[in-house]
């Protein structure tokens, strides 16, 4: 007599007691005996084939992979190892949170290879230090307080290499860093962002950027250390156009972009090298003082075709034809800044102008455009200008996850 007995969890085949069968005919007890083991058999070469089934099935799909995972053989004709990427969401950078994107995680590195562009940053590396202390104002004399200390590694060069890093774009970042624990930090949490660090030069000591805030965030004072930032001279010149000739050689549109935070003279050097086919965008910060104001407004002069400004570095540009404004603060506002901007420049293309209420790109109608846009995003100009013929503007406040996304890719 054989019985199975199924759980949840597994199913068993039982066996139940054959004393009662009578033991002076052997025939019974040998037919129980073989009906038991047909089962039993049974039973288990079912569940044996499932295990096969799911083998199979798994061995298919690991041959369908097996193309994306190997790597291109070697010249010794051996294959190379296997190169595994890492998961996308991976554990706290060492970049401050608040770089792009602030949400969704990033994007792998198949993705980052397939980018239409790719972009060469020039500028500084440092090592933030920030101290948040608990007063609400600063004090009118010398005191000391207890406060919060955080360090990570920044720097508008770097920030601005890991925010497009983690938007897909191939980017390589030719600066300096010291010789230093700082620099070695540096450069590793640069790599595992997947920046190019190949242009980037150690010497002497790393950059450093203290920063101390009240504790409700409303005032600040930073001070930059420059340290190996501002040892940068040709040769790192010399890196950057090396690196944008290697990399026009493919299909892609290259982008060399700066900032203030290093030489602006040497930046003026960089953007007479590399030639017509590649594209200048500038971020003009920091514009700390007349010099770099003088240095910026010599840089928009010699080739800028893209200009990233905030909400008062448009106004100190422009300087005399800003006006009375001091402070960007409403939509019009930024028209007007942008428009100047494009008539005082006439080979700048585009600018993007960043304030309260969100962010505006305007675009001069001779540079082919660089939205894309649908085109119930394009709209004329309000005063009818020519030279304006594309307008968008996306709102950080409030704004949903895919709208945010859109933001981040234009």
């Amino acid at each position: 007599a054989v019985h199975t007995h199924t759980t949840a969890s597994s199913s068993h085949l039982v066996l139940l007691p054959m004393t009662l069968l009578p033991s002076e005919n052997p025939l019974p007890l040998a037919a129980g005996v073989a009906l038991a083991f047909a089962l039993a058999w049974r039973h288990y070469s079912r569940t044996v084939a499932k295990h096969v089934a799911a083998l199979e099935a798994l061995s298919k799909r690991v041959e369908q992979l097996a193309p994306e995972l190997r790597s291109e053989p070697s010249d010794g004709g051996l294959q190379a190892p296997i190169q595994r990427e890492a998961p996308v969401r991976r554990t706290p950078s060492a970049f401050s949170p608040t770089i792009l994107p602030a949400e969704g995680g990033r994007v792998s590195a198949s993705e980052q290879q397939t980018a239409a562009l790719c972009v060469v940053v020039f500028g500084a590396i440092n090592m933030d230090v920030k101290a948040t202390a608990e007063v609400s104002t600063w004090p009118e004399h010398d005191v000391s307080c207890k406060g919060r200390f955080e360090q990570s590694a920044g720097g508008k060069g770097a920030n601005e290499a890991v925010a497009l890093a983690r938007l897909g774009v191939p980017v390589s970042l030719v600066g300096r860093v010291g010789d230093d624990e700082s620099g070695s930090f540096l450069l590793s949490a640069l790599r595992s962002e997947r920046v190019d660090v190949s242009g980037t030069l150690r010497l002497g000591r790393t950059g450093t950027a203290v920063h101390i805030v009240t504790k409700d965030d409303s005032r600040k004072f930073n001070v930059t250390c420059l340290e190996a930032n501002g040892e940068l001279d040709r040769t790192d010149v010399q890196r950057a156009v090396a690196l944008v000739r290697q990399k026009e050689s493919g299909e892609r549109r290259v982008v060399v972009l700066l900032q203030l935070e290093v030489s602006p003279v040497l930046s003026r050097q960089l953007v007479k090298k590399v030639g017509e086919r590649c594209l200048v965008a500038l971020k003009p910060s920091p514009l700390a003082s007349d010099e770099s104001k003088r240095q910026a407004r010599l840089l928009l002069d010699e080739r800028v075709d893209l200009c990233f400004v905030a909400e008062s570095e448009a106004l100190q540009l422009l300087d005399d034809e800003g006006g009375e404004e001091t402070l960007i603060c409403t939509l019009s506002q930024a028209e007007r800044a942008a428009e100047a901007m494009l008539r005082r420049w006439p080979r700048l293309q585009t600018v993007v102008v960043t304030f309260a209420a969100g962010h505006l790109l305007c675009e001069n109608s001779s540079s082919g455009g660089w939205l894309g846009a649908a085109p119930q995003d394009e709209t004329p100009h309000a005063r009818g200008s020519p030279s304006l013929v594309r307008r968008r503007v996306e709102s950080l406040a409030g704004s949903s996850p895919p709208a945010r996304r859109r933001m981040e890719s234009l």
